[in-house]
């Protein structure tokens, strides 16, 4: 018997007004991809069944993250520390490498691009994070209230520390 599967659910439309841009993960997108992320994109010296394989390699940045009045301590990595991103089109997929974190991510359906902050590598399920400061995240299940953007409300009962 085959295995029973879903059908996609298709991602929430961005906000109008906002500043993201969704995109298709293809070869044009990778090019927007290193532009936000202020790197170059290069071939990797192999290939996958004929079909080039893409990298981009972000230079970390240790320091804290700000978040509106707030910021987050971040691990100091060594010098010269980088986090590295593949990107398998015929796969749909994404590995990232970076200090202290792996991640394989399959099935991508979209890039949402954050102008001169991130890119969001949506799955279903999920999302990988990369940010221009090397910077990586990876949310997995459901949004909040379905939401698909980073800028989701935080769950009822969250509060920050004052």
């Amino acid at each position: 018997m085959p295995p029973v599967t879903q059908p996609p659910v298709p991602l929430p439309p961005v906000p109008a007004g906002s500043p993201v841009r969704r995109r298709a993960f293809d070869r044009e997108t990778l090019d927007e991809i290193a532009s936000e992320l202020g790197q170059s994109l290069t071939c990797a010296p192999f290939r996958f069944r004929g079909q080039p394989v893409w990298r981009l390699a972000i230079p970390v940045v240790s320091g804290p993250v700000v978040r509106g009045e707030t910021s987050e301590p971040v691990p100091e990595f060594a010098d010269g520390a980088v986090a590295v991103l593949t990107f398998w089109l015929s796969l749909g997929r994404v590995d990232v490498s970076a200090p202290a974190v792996s991640v394989v991510a399959t099935g991508i359906v979209a890039v949402d691009l954050v102008p001169g902050v991130e890119a969001i590598f949506r799955y279903l399920g999920g999302s990988v994070t990369a940010a221009r400061n090397g910077r990586i995240m990876v949310r997995t299940g459901p949004s909040p209230g379905g939401a698909a953007l980073s800028d989701s409300p935080e769950p009822e009962g969250f509060q920050e520390d004052e």
